[in-house]
């Protein structure tokens, strides 16, 4: 019984020091990607729920296995203003994080990667029949933590190399929220009942919004 008091006690505290070590910042937008014209409806579709939906060409594809996510140089640049492109601030292994400013200065056609740190010596991607020269620039991803489904690798180019890319251009949709649905920490007290009532309608926005697309990411919207 001792024995099982103790792992308890440490499950406990292992939690409790996850959720302080934690970047808690509100959860207000989520990211999906899709058709540009189903994800330009969503907002007439959810009405109440949603404040505004900024859709933005990119492409998406793997090199040697890990997945990369594409975008041009003012997509990038776009993006950044919502705070939702995110630096760790740490070397804990603990998913915090602050977001970026700016991108690191771009000389033409070579591309910026954002990738965890053993990318850090990276010179060239290959992708498709395309190499590009690529610069690392930090250990930065999307949201509370990186998504190695899509974001292995985030390579921002400039236009001229994006469209030279020989990927299917496919859209991404920056849905901002009305509502707070919680702290986008990534984690749920199943203990307590509002934190899970506020997960659940989370859970139920993001399905009914997303039959069309592939929900990729929960975010906290920060406007700089």
């Amino acid at each position: 019984m001792r024995k099982i008091i103790n792992i308890c006690a440490i499950v406990a505290i292992s939690f409790g020091l996850y959720l302080a070590f934690t970047y808690k910042e509100p959860r207000n937008g989520f990211l999906v990607v899709g058709e540009k014209q189903s994800i330009q409806h969503i907002k007439n579709e959810h009405q109440n729920e949603i404040k505004s939906v900024d859709v933005y060409r990119v492409k998406t594809t793997k090199s040697n296995d890990k997945s990369v996510f594409i975008m041009d140089q003012k997509t990038a640049e776009n993006v950044i203003k919502k705070g939702i492109l995110r630096q760790t601030d740490n070397d804990r292994g603990v998913a915090t994080s602050n977001p970026i400013s700016s991108l690191p200065t771009m000389k033409n056609g070579e591309g910026i990667v954002f990738a965890n740190n053993q990318n850090e010596n990276i010179k060239k991607l290959v992708i498709g029949d395309h190499e590009i020269q690529v610069r690392y620039g930090s250990n930065t991803w999307f949201g509370h933590e990186r998504n190695a489904d899509f974001e292995d690798i985030i390579l921002i180019v400039d236009d001229a190399t994006f469209i030279q890319i020989s990927v299917k251009e496919i859209y991404m949709g920056i849905i901002e929220l009305n509502k707070v649905y919680g702290n986008n920490h990534g984690v749920v007290d199943m203990n307590n009942a509002q934190s899970v009532q506020i997960e659940q309608e989370f859970t139920k926005l993001t399905n009914a919004t997303t039959d069309k697309f592939r929900f990729l990411e929960s975010l906290s919207i920060i406007n700089q």
